[in-house]
């Protein structure tokens, strides 16, 4: 047998190790997955003192006002909440208040109870016990507390009773 010397030797071509290929993807996914999860850390209040959080655009229908427990650092009680929130469905927007401290949360009573909210939210240790209002009030309503100088207070709403 011999070879035609005018055509061309190509030389094989090598596959890429598929050993390589599954570990840059997984790299690729893991960054994502990290940037994706450490973009939840940084809770900012804005001058009107309060933060704001869409979980989910559903049919807000209905919200509950939860206190933050006595002498709880706004900051850090705020990032923790706003971290379980983001894993309950049914709820849309939450709004957290610096003054007085509590987190307004809207859902929709046809895809989550109120309970299971609180259920979600409790171990963060960061909710007033049930059934308390804000810091000194103890009747479930807000107590009249200083605004942020130059932001307006926001209105009072009572907390749904267990």
């Amino acid at each position: 047998m011999s070879k035609n010397p005018a055509a061309p030797q190509v030389a094989p071509r090598k596959k890429p190790p598929i050993l390589v290929i599954t570990l840059a993807v997984a790299a690729v996914f893991l960054v994502v997955v990290i940037a994706i999860s450490r973009g939840g850390d940084d809770v900012s209040f804005g001058p009107d003192g309060t933060a704001r959080l869409t979980v989910a655009t559903v049919d807000q229908c209905q919200n509950v006002t939860y206190y933050y427990a006595p002498g709880a650092d706004v900051q850090v009680a705020t990032e923790a909440l706003f971290e379980a929130i983001r894993r309950v469905e049914g709820v849309g927007d939450v709004v957290a208040f610096q003054n007085p401290p509590s987190i307004l949360i809207n859902f929709c009573q046809s895809a989550i109870q109120e309970p299971t909210i609180r259920a979600a939210l409790e171990p963060t240790g960061f909710l007033a016990p049930a059934g308390t209002g804000a810091p000194g009030a103890g009747t479930g309503v807000p107590a009249t507390v200083a605004p942020v100088p130059g932001a307006p207070a926001p209105a009072p709403s009572a907390p749904a009773t267990p």
